[in-house]
């Protein structure tokens, strides 16, 4: 095979990459949408756990295991049960009306309890439901103290997850209801959190035993290549290709996420283009998507406002928003810049501006409160790539910019005379 050494390094150990490949092809739909932090989500989660009736086809097992891990073996028919949510904002009510018996939760992740937020429930409960044997759940996610502890029991997320893997392991189930089942469980043990650190300690001790081949193959897949041989390029596209989930995990590892290495770039660049008076970067409005700047022929339309605060909290109307945007599955960022100007908060005088340059210029629609009336193209960025390229997209998108501007000048000048 005619290639660099090392990329036949890389594939001579190209099993390497199964570790890394399997886990990639692993989904936990909790972690992918961010919503293990989320009180109301995991609520809504164990609200469809404990309903006896619904469809994850562990019926009863769930309510029954928690009750009974509470207050011993109480026999009872779970099926009669009723569960509401956020009743008199309360996150879980359990109840049921045949057997005069509720269960009050209270899920706490990270937030503190408001004023007298236990009593308040109780007194509340006590009085609506008097002949109903009450339990009283304060839960979280290592079991802390309520702040009424006579009245009040305190559960941790481990306590919920032993009953739901009881209740797994009793039914023997592989639906579709139990894979969602099974991503919550990994999600409260934290197993997906533990191997996901130990995928990223693979990915980086891959990485810097075969760094050289797999930088090439990074700037293959991103078409930034113009350094790789014709004989190494197709065989990086042919191991991109045939490993695209591993390749892609090993460089979301070495970045901590994608987009790190562009994004810094960019701030520099930006800060490159405000010292050299081009632009006016804005560095009030903290962003982890954008880097906002303005321009002065663009002020010269829609000036500042002293005292007229933007939905941004500042005095200027407009902004341009250099847009950086991940990839999915790729080591590419797309970058682009939009002029967006607060429509919404406009004075009059500077309306009849704004409605001269969306004549020429249209929207491209952003909500009732701003407009986009001007996109560049859209250009990727490898993450791999040198930063004099990054410079390079990023100096092309700015000269979008500059033409805009010219026949935007020349638009208002004509309308002028």
């Amino acid at each position: 095979m005619n290639c660099t050494r090392e990329l036949k390094d890389l594939l001579n150990d190209i099993e390497c990459l199964n570790p890394i490949e399997k886990f990639a092809h692993r989904v936990n739909v909790f972690n992918v949408l961010g919503l293990e932090k989320l009180e109301t989500r995991h609520s809504f989660m164990l609200a469809w756990l404990f309903d006896p009736n619904e469809n994850h086809g562990l019926g009863d097992r769930v309510l029954r295991g928690v009750v009974q891990h509470i207050c011993g073996n109480i026999e009872m028919d779970y099926s009669s049960f009723l569960v509401e949510r956020e009743s008199d904002h309360i996150d879980l009510l359990v109840i049921s009306v045949k057997e005069k018996f509720l269960l009050c939760i209270e899920n706490k992740i990270k937030a503190p309890e408001t004023g007298n937020q236990l009593v308040t429930y109780k007194r509340l409960l006590d009085g609506k439901y008097p002949e109903f044997r009450k339990v009283y759940v304060f839960l979280s996610p290592n079991g802390r103290k309520p702040s009424d502890p006579e009245n009040w029991v305190s559960l941790c997320y481990e306590d919920i997850l032993n009953v739901i893997e009881k209740a797994r392991a009793d039914l023997q189930t592989q639906s579709q209801a139990d894979l969602l089942v099974q991503s919550y469980a990994e999600m409260m043990n934290g197993d997906y959190k533990k191997e996901s650190e130990e995928i990223k300690g693979i990915c980086r001790k891959v990485y810097q035993k075969h760094r050289k081949a797999l930088n090439m193959i990074f700037d293959v897949s991103s078409g930034n290549a113009r350094d790789v041989q014709a004989e190494d390029t197709a065989i990086c596209e042919e191991i991109y290709w045939q490993h695209k989930k591993a390749i892609s995990q090993i460089w979301k590892s070495r970045t901590g996420s994608y987009g790190n290495q562009v994004w810094a770039a960019a701030r520099k660049w930006a800060a490159g283009q405000d010292d050299a008076g081009k632009i006016r970067v804005c560095t009030a409005i903290p962003s982890k998507s954008y880097i906002r700047f303005t321009t002065e022929t663009m002020s010269r339309y829609l000036p500042d406002v002293p005292g007229k605060k933007s939905a941004w909290k500042t005095d200027n109307l407009y902004f341009y928003e250099l847009c950086i945007r991940k990839e999915k599955l790729t080591p590419e960022q797309s970058v682009w810049i939009s002029l967006v100007i607060n429509k919404a908060s406009l004075p009059e005088d500077l309306r009849e501006t704004y409605d001269l340059i969306n004549e020429r210029f249209q929207q491209q629609g952003y909500g009732a409160d701003y407009s986009v009336n001007y996109s560049t193209r859209i250009i990727r960025i490898s993450e791999g790539a040198h930063e004099d390229r990054i410079d390079h997209g990023l100096d092309e998108l700015l000269e979008q910019v500059s033409r805009f501007e010219v026949a935007l000048t020349e638009y208002m000048e004509s309308i002028s005379r």
